[in-house]
């Protein structure tokens, strides 16, 4: 009994250490792709902490009414003059479609 014991325990230890070892080489030979994704998350992380910043500094900045930026996204008189200048501006093209354009240089 004691012999089947020990026998068991070799064949244990045997499928143990084969399973480290299968574990080892894989850690091994996938090193340098989790090196490379380790790398790449990194980067991506630096990429949305800039773009978070940005978005901070827009937001800021469109809330601050002084600005150029803030005064176009929250006073009206600015936004019904674009309005008007854009529906201007469609119905020259729309004139320019419709009968062409004459051109007087001197």
């Amino acid at each position: 009994m004691l012999s089947d014991t020990r026998n068991s325990i070799n064949s244990l230890t045997l499928k143990l250490n084969k399973i480290a070892e299968n574990v080892d080489n894989t850690v091994t030979d996938t090193r340098p792709e989790i090196k490379g994704m380790l790398e790449d998350i990194s980067s991506l992380t630096a990429r949305i902490d800039t773009v978070a910043i940005n978005l901070n500094l827009l937001v800021l900045n469109a809330k601050d009414t002084s600005s150029t930026f803030g005064k176009l996204t929250s006073e009206d008189e600015i936004y019904n003059n674009l309005n008007k200048t854009i529906i201007s501006i469609n119905k020259l093209v729309r004139k320019i479609e419709k009968d062409g354009i004459r051109l007087r240089l001197f």
